[in-house]
C-alpha cells in the first residue's frame, strides 16, 4: 500500500450520513473530521509524511457509527486504521504517547507493576493531598473506597471462563470481584487462564496490526484449554474479541481458531439477564445506563439486555436518553483531550436534567471517562460499572 493512493473516494456517495453521526464532527464542525472528508482528502494522497494528515487520522474515535450508517458499506473506520498503519512514526504528532500506551497495554507485567506503584503512592499521600485526589479521580479503586466481599460460589458451581480485560484485571479489580460475586450467585465459578493478555483493541485501532494479531493469537491459545462460553465484562473487549476473525483473513488455520473463539464470547448483560440468581435485588436509586458505542455498533449489537438487567432490581428507577458517545475512544482522549472533553460534556448536559444518582456502563473506557468527567464538579452523579452496581444491590 505504501506510496499508492487508496482508490476509494469515487465510491463515496458524499451523502453526509457519516457527518450526522460523527461525534468528532459534531464537536469541531470541520468537514475534514468526517469520514466523508477523510475519504476525499486521502483518496489521491501518496505520501503520509505530513503531520497535518497524520493529525487528521488521529481525529477519529473508531466508534463505528460511520461504518454502521454508510449506505455503501465502505467501512471508513477500517480504512482509517489501514491509513494509520502506513503513517511514519517520526511524522506522527501523537506517536510517542500512542506507542507507550500500546506497549503498556500489551504487557500484563507492566500493567501490574504500574498499578502497584500507583497504589503505593496513593496510600502514602495525606488524605488532603491534591495528587492523591488526582489519582483517585483517574482510578478510584486506587484508594479502595468501596470494597466488595470475596465471591463464595457453591461447592457444585460450574466453571465459567472469564475475560476480565485490562482495567478489571489490573487497575480496577472491583469489577472483577463484582463479576465473580454475581456469577457465584448464579452457580458459577469464574476461571481465567494466566496466559491471557490485553484484547489488543488499542493496537488494532492505532494501526499496529502485527501487535494486534500477536495479542489475539495469545488469547485464543490461552482460552483453548477450556470449553463453553467466555464471559466478558468490558464492552470494548467484547466487540474486539468477537471481531478476531477479521485479523486472520489470510491465515486459514488461525482464522478457524479465531472463529471458534469468537463464537464463545458472551457479553456481560446478555449473560446475566437470563440468570435467575439475580432476580429480586434491592437498590433504591435513580440510575442512568450509558450505552457504549462498541455495544451499539460492530459485531456485538446488544441493546435491551442492560435495561432488562436493571429492571431486576427492586426500587431501581432506570432513566432513559438517546445514546451518545462519551468521547473516550481508547487512546483518543489522550491525543485529543479537548475534543474528548467536549464530546463528553455533550453527553452529560441532557443527563443533568434527569437527576440521576448513578451512571452505570459496561465499557472500561466509558467508565473512566464518566468517572473523571463527573468528578470534576460537585453534585453530579457517580459512575460505576454495571457489575459493581449489581453486586452492591445483591449485598444490600
Amino acid at each position: 500500500m505504501a506510496g499508492q493512493p487508496i482508490d476509494i473516494d469515487h465510491k463515496c456517495a458524499k451523502c453526509g450520513a457519516c457527518a450526522a453521526v460523527c461525534p468528532v464532527y459534531q464537536s469541531t464542525g470541520r468537514e475534514s473530521h468526517t469520514a466523508r472528508g477523510k475519504l476525499h482528502l486521502f483518496a489521491n494522497n501518496t505520501s503520509f509524511s505530513s503531520a497535518y494528515f497524520n493529525d487528521l487520522l488521529a481525529k477519529c474515535l473508531q466508534c463505528g457509527a460511520c461504518d454502521d450508517i454508510c449506505p455503501r458499506h465502505l467501512q471508513p473506520a477500517a480504512l482509517i486504521r489501514a491509513w494509520r498503519q502506513r503513517q511514519p512514526f517520526a511524522e506522527d504528532p501523537h506517536g510517542l504517547i500512542k506507542l507507550c500506551s500500546r506497549k503498556v497495554l500489551a504487557s500484563p507485567r507492566l500493567q501490574e507493576s504500574g498499578a502497584w506503584s500507583l497504589r503505593r503512592l496513593a496510600a502514602g499521600l495525606p488524605a488532603t493531598s491534591g495528587l492523591r485526589k488526582r489519582l483517585d479521580l483517574i482510578i478510584p479503586d486506587l484508594i479502595g473506597r468501596s470494597e466488595l466481599p470475596m465471591a463464595r460460589p457453591p461447592a457444585d458451581a460450574a466453571s465459567l471462563a472469564y475475560f476480565p480485560g485490562c482495567l478489571a484485571g489490573h487497575l480496577y479489580k472491583e469489577i472483577q470481584a463484582a463479576t465473580a460475586l454475581l456469577a457465584g450467585r448464579c452457580g458459577y465459578r469464574l476461571t481465567t487462564p494466566k496466559e491471557h493478555t490485553c484484547c489488543g483493541l488499542a493496537c488494532h485501532a492505532g494501526g499496529s496490526s502485527a501487535e494486534a494479531r500477536r495479542l489475539a493469537e495469545k488469547n485464543i491459545k490461552a482460552f483453548a484449554q477450556s470449553s463453553g462460553p467466555i464471559l466478558t465484562s468490558c464492552a470494548s473487549c467484547t466487540s474486539h474479541l468477537m471481531d478476531y476473525p477479521s485479523l486472520f483473513s489470510h491465515e486459514p488455520d488461525m482464522l478457524r481458531q479465531a472463529r471458534a473463539f469468537a463464537e464463545r464470547i458472551v457479553e456481560f448483560s446478555t449473560f446475566f439477564v437470563e440468570q435467575q440468581g439475580l432476580h429480586g435485588l434491592q437498590r433504591q436509586e435513580a440510575v442512568f445506563y450509558h450505552h457504549p458505542c462498541h455495544l451499539r455498533f460492530g459485531p456485538c449489537r446488544v441493546s435491551s439486555a442492560p435495561g432488562r438487567l436493571l429492571s431486576h432490581i427492586n426500587g431501581c428507577a432506570p432513566l432513559s436518553l438517546p445514546p451518545h458517545c462519551c468521547g473516550q475512544g481508547g487512546l483518543f482522549h489522550l491525543t485529543n483531550p479537548e475534543i474528548s472533553r467536549d464530546i463528553f460534556n455533550r453527553a452529560l448536559q441532557p443527563l443533568l436534567e434527569l437527576s440521576a444518582e448513578t451512571v452505570v456502563t459496561t465499557c472500561s473506557g466509558c467508565l473512566l471517562q464518566w468517572q473523571q468527567g463527573t468528578a470534576r464538579a460537585q453534585g453530579l452523579p457517580i459512575a460505576e460499572h454495571l457489575a459493581v452496581f449489581l453486586a452492591k444491590a445483591s449485598r444490600d
